[in-house]
């Protein structure tokens, strides 16, 4: 039987009684969730909890609650309190990636799980298909190949990970705390229709993460006035699935273009949450077969240079973003927006 959390608090009354219990996204979970599902379950000789504590955890939405030190503890799965408090419980590390294209995998291993994920359909032929055969002739066109910055090592193998650069600054939302990036997501938007303009490509292929939610309303915004995005009803779906990284945890699609938007120029550093391991990881492990990243490398760049970066110093505050910058700048992966052709 499959069903959520919540159904599970009516199973006694059905006189059905489980031998085993798998939960899965289980490090998305509360207590309460947990405890939801074992209640009344009296058969039980398995509990299996299933997910990846180095991606987001549970939304604690009440403001009291993320006052309250006891309150927040619910921030923390079961799932990663029990293996930390209880080591000796059997714990299996899944290491092989089935989603993404094995030049996607590695960035995400080196950066979130100490090189120990793997692709797991390594060379196969699965990855030869008319979609990607078909973007990467886009890129590899003389117009767009213009825009890497290192054109050699951005071609000298199959790269399916490039870094935009669009030298362009956020603005927080009027009357609210969220933030937009205007030439980011006209960057993000333009190459959307870029890529739909290909025969082989679909909308549906292709999902759009933006760290922040007034981005993401900013880019649906901008699509709907291409035509490439329908006002989404109860009836009828948007076809572009555009949203915030927590909204597209677990999912995944062919082609993903992820808006960094932040780019501050006042604070302690320009990445704003972006900076936040967990949510950095989901944003760049949902592609499956091309990622674009989009963001302000020039700003990074030479907020590094002037502060003197120095990791020792700073911490895990900043270091997984750095750590990025570090990846993404020695594999020459990155192109300039403003050598783009137009769309």
């Amino acid at each position: 039987m499959s069903c959520t959390a919540f159904a599970c608090t009516n199973l006694a009354e059905t006189d059905y009684n489980a031998a085993a219990l798998i939960f899965d996204e289980a490090g998305q979970i509360t207590e309460p969730d947990l405890l939801m599902a074992l209640t009344g379950q009296s058969a039980l000789l398995l509990t299996l909890l299933a997910g990846d504590t180095k991606q987001l955890s549970a939304v604690i939405p009440s403001l009291h609650s993320k006052r309250n030190p006891l309150g927040n503890l619910l921030a923390i799965s079961p799932l990663e309190r029990l293996h930390r408090a209880y080591p000796e419980i059997d714990h299996i590390v899944l290491v092989r990636n089935y989603r993404s294209h094995p030049s996607i995998t590695p960035m995400a291993s080196r950066l979130f799980y100490n090189y120990r994920m793997v692709a797991a359909r390594y060379g196969s032929s699965d990855w030869d298909t008319p979609l990607v055969n078909a973007v990467r002739k886009l890129m590899e066109s003389g117009s767009m190949v213009r825009s890497f910055v290192d054109r050699e090592k951005a071609l000298a193998h199959d790269n399916r990970q490039p870094f935009i650069d669009v030298n362009s600054y956020p603005v927080r939302e009027l009357n609210g705390k969220s933030w937009c990036n205007p030439g980011g997501a006209e960057a993000v938007v333009q190459f959307a229709k870029r890529l739909v303009g290909l025969k082989e490509v679909n909308m549906e292929d292709i999902g759009i993460i933006s760290m922040y939610r007034e981005d993401v309303r900013v880019i649906r915004q901008k699509l709907r006035q291409l035509g490439l995005e329908a006002v989404a009803t109860a009836k009828v779906k948007p076809r572009f699935d555009t949203s915030t990284v927590d909204a597209f945890q677990g999912k995944e699609k062919k082609i993903m273009l992820v808006h960094f938007v932040a780019a501050f120029t006042e604070g302690r550093n320009p990445f704003g949450f972006v900076r936040d391991e967990r949510r950095l990881n989901v944003a760049t492990t949902r592609a499956e077969e091309y990622q674009f990243l989009f963001g302000n490398m020039t700003r990074w760049q030479a907020w590094r240079e002037w502060s003197g970066y120095d990791s020792q110093r700073t911490g895990k505050e900043v270091k997984v973003m750095m750590d990025m910058i570090k990846w993404i700048t020695r594999r020459g992966i990155i192109m300039d927006h403003d050598n783009f052709p137009e769309a």
